[in-house]
Order: C-alpha cells, then sequence, then structure tokens
C-alpha cells in the first residue's frame, strides 16, 4: 500500500508594500498648514456649512478636506484655490491669507 504524503504548507509570499512618501515639516509650515486648515474650519461653522457641503460642491473627496483642515496635508495650489474661491466665497486668494496672518 503507497505511503500517504502530507505536502509541505506552500509559503506565502509577502505582499510587497510600496513604501508611502512622507513629507517632513519645519515647524514653521506645520503652523502655517494648521492655521489654513483652522480657519477653512471657522469659516465652514460661521456659514453653517459641512465638510461634506465643501467637497461636494468643489469635487474633493471628504477625507482630503479633513487632512487639510486638521492640518496634517499639504493641499496642492489648485486644491486651496477652489477651496478658498469656490467654496468659501472670498473674492481672491490674497484676502484669505490676510485674515490668517492677523
Amino acid at each position: 500500500m503507497p505511503e500517504l504524503k502530507v505536502k509541505p504548507k506552500a509559503r506565502r509570499t509577502p505582499k510587497r508594500k510600496e513604501p508611502q512618501r512622507e513629507y517632513v515639516f519645519t515647524s514653521s509650515e506645520r503652523q502655517a498648514l494648521k492655521r489654513i486648515g483652522l480657519r477653512i474650519h471657522k469659516i465652514l461653522y460661521e456659514q453653517g456649512k459641512s465638510v461634506e457641503w465643501l467637497g461636494f460642491k468643489i469635487g474633493v473627496a471628504r477625507s482630503a478636506l479633513n487632512e487639510i483642515i486638521a492640518g496634517r496635508s499639504n493641499p496642492k495650489f489648485l486644491t486651496l484655490r477652489a477651496i478658498v474661491l469656490d467654496g468659501l466665497g472670498y473674492k481672491n486668494l490674497n484676502q484669505f491669507f490676510r485674515e490668517i496672518e492677523e
């Protein structure tokens, strides 16, 4: 009678994960990002609007907006422009940044 051979368990190769890019911000850059996020949050609160509303209006994901508002993400210029001009109703970016500096 033939012997029953047990197959060795197949080795699983680990999934290759691409390293995530992580940007290191200086403390002044981190503070600037937080001021931008706080200003956006304050204006949304004053207008009685939600992050979901803003995301729908400008076509940006809610999760991306939450990262920007929390100061953890550095928004691209065009994204920031869409948030400020189209979403929050400013006439230009200078006005927005002047309010941040005050």
